[in-house]
């Protein structure tokens, strides 16, 4: 069967007959190349996501009250963490998870929906796997809620580290904080003297409004400080807010593949 003139032949534009095996390479190329362009589009995600935590100004900011109910209001039973079972270890007492439920019991520490409490050398590492998204999630905003109805100066300060994982990726990422609650890159929020009270802090991004994009695990690592007045720090909540991550446009994809592979050579 023709289907053009020898001279389109000879350009390479059409070939002149259905040639099976010509079919057959056709094919096979346009799969190989269709797997190459899905590679570039996932590694272009997890480009994306490291950048946006590397480059982004990220601000902890912390308020406290004197009342350790102030901030129950503000918790979350529809944020990214809701119905999310972590993977908790370390030491500590109280109920792992009713950190993420929605849900602030200041009076116990081990009924459900109770609190994380950090004792002298406390300390609890807790990974939340956000499963829902093949593509990952752009975190837009994190809260934690900390306090207790005695002595704030040990129940009501926070120390913590969070790191993110991309999608396709085994690594965590510390995410570098700044602001008023913070101390080398973590939060470090400790306001208070003595009495009863809670304080809260909330981290965000001050330029593009995202933590970090294509997440789909974040780790949270709890610490006691020991400042000579024993801070036995008590975890009311923790919510993390944001959205599924859009998948990249072909331009997009493009542009950080080849980003990519020109890293990759260089490192070569």
């Amino acid at each position: 069967m023709r289907l053009c003139s020898n001279s389109a032949r000879s350009e390479g534009q059409i070939p002149s007959t259905l040639n099976p095996s010509v079919l057959a390479t056709s094919n096979y190329k346009i799969m190989k190349n269709f797997h190459t362009w899905k590679i570039i589009a996932l590694s272009s995600l997890t480009a994306l996501a490291i950048c946006c935590s590397a480059d982004a100004a990220l601000i902890a900011t912390g308020i406290s009250s004197t009342t350790q109910t102030t901030y129950d209001g503000t918790i979350s039973t529809t944020d990214l963490l809701a119905g999310v079972t972590p993977a908790t270890s370390g030491t500590y007492a109280g109920d792992s998870n009713g950190i993420n439920d929605g849900v602030s019991v200041a009076s116990s520490l081990t009924a459900t929906g109770g609190n994380i409490y950090l004792s002298t050398n406390g300390n609890v590492t807790m990974t939340f796997d956000l499963t829902g998204s093949v593509t990952g999630y752009n975190i837009t905003s994190i809260d934690s809620i900390a306090g207790w109805n005695t002595n704030a100066q040990h129940h009501a300060a926070q120390f913590y580290e969070v790191l993110v994982s991309a999608v396709g990726s085994a690594a965590y990422t510390s995410l570098n904080l700044t602001g008023g609650a913070t101390s080398g890159g973590k939060v470090s929020y400790d306001p208070f003297g003595s009495g009863q009270g809670a304080t809260k802090v909330t981290i965000t991004d001050d330029s593009s409004g995202i933590i970090a994009s294509g997440v789909d695990s974040i780790r949270f690592i709890l610490t006691h400080q020991a400042d000579g007045l024993d801070n036995d720090t008590v975890y009311h909540e923790i919510d993390v807010f944001g959205a599924a991550t859009a998948v990249p446009e072909p331009s997009v994809a493009l542009l950080g593949g080849l980003g990519l592979i020109a890293l990759m050579r260089r490192r070569r």
